[in-house]
């Protein structure tokens, strides 16, 4: 089951130009994430973690790892996606 999230008019003072890139941008982070697969829960770091990669960590692990969650790899660390 694919959650979808509503579709919602920008506000009418957002720049339409603003408004279309964030449409793109969202619809192609959506089917990257769709046709990517799943995300196994995880529960040690990964030994040698890359910029832009992203994993569900099913456990607590100090550090950056502060929540059970989806993180993404960025160049300060692990970052908590939800």
């Amino acid at each position: 089951m694919t959650a979808r999230l509503a579709v919602e008019l920008p506000p009418s003072g957002t720049d339409k130009d603003l408004s279309d890139y964030l449409v793109r941008m969202f619809n192609s982070t959506d089917i990257a994430f769709v046709t990517s697969g799943d995300y196994p829960p995880i529960h040690i770091l990964p030994p040698k973690p890359k910029e832009g990669m992203v994993r569900y960590f099913g456990s607590i692990l100090g550090g950056d790892i502060t929540a059970i969650g989806l993180y993404v790899f960025k160049p300060a660390g692990w970052v908590l996606l939800g």
